[in-house]
C-alpha cells in the first residue's frame, strides 16, 4: 500500500509516515513487527531522498543530530531496505560513532545504505566504521552535493534514490 503520509520537515510529527506513531517522549515505533518495503531515517538529506522515493516511509527531521535522533525519533525498525543519513549535524562533543552503532543495532533489513556525509571528517569516519561492522553499503554523497557540500540538488537526490533501489 501507499506509505506516503507526511514527508520530512521541521518538527517531530512532520517526518513521520507509513504507520509510524509518536508516543509520549517522542519515541517512535512501528506497529508490531510489520516489515515495510523501504524506510529512510535521519536528517534533511534523508528527507530529500524520501522526496525522490515516495514509496518509502520517512522518519526524518531537518537539522537533527545523532544524539537528538536517538532521544526523539528512535525506535526498532524493520524494512526490506533502510537508508540512513545521520552524523553530518553532529558537533564535536557528540559521540557520533556510539550513537550510530546504537541506532544500527535496532535496524533489521535485507539491505542498509548509509549516506556518507560530504563534509565532517569525524562523521565520515563513524559512518564508515559502523557500515563496515554491519556489512552495510555506503554511498558517498560528496560528489553530488551543491555549494554547501552537504545537500545534493534535485538531480543528486534522484541519483541517490536510484542507487538505494538496487538491493
Amino acid at each position: 500500500g501507499d506509505l506516503g503520509g507526511a514527508r520530512a520537515g521541521g518538527g517531530v510529527g512532520a517526518g513521520l509516515a507509513g504507520g509510524m506513531a509518536v508516543r509520549n517522549g517522542g519515541s517512535v515505533e512501528p506497529p508490531g513487527l510489520r516489515m515495510v518495503p523501504c524506510l529512510i531515517i535521519g536528517d534533511s538529506r534523508a528527507g530529500g531522498v524520501g522526496q525522490a522515493r515516495p514509496e518509502c516511509a520517512v522518519v526524518a527531521e531537518v537539522g537533527i543530530n545523532s544524539a537528538r535522533y536517538l532521544q526523539r525519533l528512535h525506535g526498532t525498525r524493520h524494512a526490506r531496505t533502510v537508508v540512513i543519513s545521520l552524523g553530518v549535524n553532529d558537533s564535536v562533543d557528540i559521540e557520533t560513532e556510539d550513537n550510530l552503532r546504537r541506532l544500527r543495532h535496532t535496524v533489521s533489513a535485507e539491505a542498509v545504505f548509509w549516506l556518507l556525509p560530504g563534509i565532517h571528517p569525524g562523521a565520515r569516519d563513524a559512518v564508515r566504521e559502523i557500515a563496515k561492522e554491519f556489512r552495510d553499503r555506503i554511498i558517498d554523497v560528496a560528489p553530488m552535493t551543491g555549494a554547501d557540500h552537504v545537500h545534493p540538488g534535485r538531480t543528486g537526490y534522484a541519483k541517490l534514490a536510484s542507487m538505494t533501489r538496487r538491493g
